[in-house]
């Protein structure tokens, strides 16, 4: 299993549970995310988000470059 694959399949795991993900902001799907983080590896930090019960709610990649 490459890297990007096993990403998408955790990203999927996240959305399915109905955290949002972004991408820079934006909202993304665990396509896009894994794939332009896959494409630019080392480029990106995710910053989590949760709510007020303590679970994850957004997952934000952001470009630290």
């Amino acid at each position: 299993m490459e890297w990007s694959e096993n990403l998408y399949e955790k990203l999927m795991i996240l959305s399915d549970f109905g955290v949002v993900l972004l991408l820079n902001g934006r909202p993304a799907s665990p396509e896009s995310v894994a794939s332009k983080v896959n494409k630019d590896r080392g480029c990106y930090k995710a910053r989590f988000s949760y709510s007020v019960t303590g679970d994850l709610s957004v997952l934000n990649y952001v470009s630290a470059a």
